[in-house]
């Protein structure tokens, strides 16, 4: 359900300035979850790929440990402090320490994608590392409430949620199973050291998101869509970028490079994302998109040109008709080129796609349920010697 409810958070945007931003809740899922958080962010942001366009994935590594360490840093503060923490009362203490972690981990999240956007940036981009931090400042202050009141809530009708507790009132950050009645156990089992694993997933899981970040070359978080028309008759190719429905690339522009590498035009790629250039001679042509953060690059074949040429008809003069022969009148979208025209609600995200991914992650929730009860975990827990079967009685017991 965590997993669930951070996989949905990205549609919640909210628009500042320039940008828009959304709420993570990395800060609940690390409260609730403890160390088994990094396992849910992860799932989310791959689905958030693949389904929703949000993020990319190229950059699942890099992102995982951006949202991951804030959210264990919260699991790992909430259960230290929860116990020691001076309150008035109980419930203010849980709103307070809920608010804290939830809040701080949304500034922490923010400030290291900045730290990742100006030591791993392929551009200099220290004026949008500095607007993301404060651009998430008004996220964090939300956030906190959200998670405040819901530290509260769940404080007061099932409080072994919090901290990653589990049934057994073990939390998530203990290293230590607890240790079962001795007099139930042998002597042998009371001397066995009572050891877990609690540490070694975070700690591989960090790993993993290290290797994939380290010898990563170049990655983009948001993909830049394109589509491109050629008119029919007049030698002109119109191009429309964008990144969401109503979001076009800013200060952009469009290269052309004929198939031996000569540069025939560069044109800049206006507000609503479109650009228009026009060719000699038909050839594979080799457009760039010049899009800061996102550049991107395709080929129109020369077959393609080919197709949309203007048809050549002679007609034979006709003496005395010259004069009176009216001018060509100018087409009436000859100005209307340079207008959007391709389909942009294809790539935006539609209540299906919403519906599947939340489907996936509850299909791979039951998965792992079942699997665990087909696999029981045995940490420090002798099993009851099982009954042997009754012994078959020899042959011809039953005969007179």
């Amino acid at each position: 359900m965590l997993t669930s409810a951070f996989f949905v958070a990205s549609l919640i945007h909210a628009r500042i300035g320039p940008s828009s931003v959304h709420l993570l809740l990395n800060g609940l899922v690390g409260v609730i979850l403890g160390r088994r958080a990094a396992l849910a962010i992860l799932v989310g942001l791959v689905l958030q790929a693949a389904l929703l366009v949000h993020g990319g994935l190229l950059t699942v590594g890099v992102n995982t440990c951006v949202m991951a360490l804030p959210a264990l840093l919260a699991g790992c503060v909430f259960a230290i402090w929860r116990p020691s923490l001076p309150a008035p009362s109980p419930r203010t203490r849980e709103f307070a320490l809920g608010y804290l972690v939830g809040a701080g981990a949304v500034v922490a999240t923010a400030v290291l994608n900045s730290l990742v956007l100006l030591w791993g940036g392929a551009q200099d981009w220290k004026v949008l590392a500095v607007f993301v931090l404060l651009a998430h400042l008004p996220v964090a202050v939300v956030e906190g409430f959200i998670v405040g009141f819901t530290v509260q809530f769940l404080a007061r009708v099932k409080p072994q949620l919090l901290a990653g507790a589990d049934a057994r009132g073990q939390t998530a950050w203990s290293t230590v199973s607890p240790a079962p009645d001795a007099a139930a156990q042998p002597a042998a089992a009371q001397s066995a050291p009572q050891t877990s694993s609690a540490l070694k997933l975070p700690v591989a899981l960090l790993a993993a998101g290290v290797l994939l970040f380290g010898p990563a070359r170049s990655a983009r978080a948001h993909p830049l869509f394109h589509e491109y028309k050629v008119v029919a008759g007049k030698r002109r190719v119109v191009v429309e970028t964008w990144f969401r429905k109503n979001e076009s690339p800013k200060e952009s522009s469009v290269q052309v490079f004929r198939s031996n590498g000569e540069k025939l035009t560069e044109v800049p790629i206006n507000d609503q994302g479109v650009a228009v250039f026009d060719y000699d001679t038909p050839d594979d042509l080799r457009v760039r998109l010049n899009v800061p953060g996102h550049p991107k690059a395709f080929t129109i074949t020369r077959a393609e040109l080919e197709a949309a040429e203007p048809a050549t008809t002679v007609e034979e003069p006709r003496p005395g008709l010259e004069a009176t022969r009216p001018a060509a009148a100018k087409p009436a979208d000859e100005d209307n080129y340079a207008q959007p025209f391709a389909d942009r609600d294809r790539t935006e995200v539609t209540a299906l796609r919403v519906m599947l991914g939340v489907g996936i992650i509850l299909a791979l929730g039951g998965l792992i349920l079942g699997l665990r009860k087909a696999w029981p975990r045995r940490e420090g827990v002798i099993s009851p010697p099982e009954t042997p079967p009754p012994a078959t009685p020899p042959i011809g017991a039953f005969r007179r």
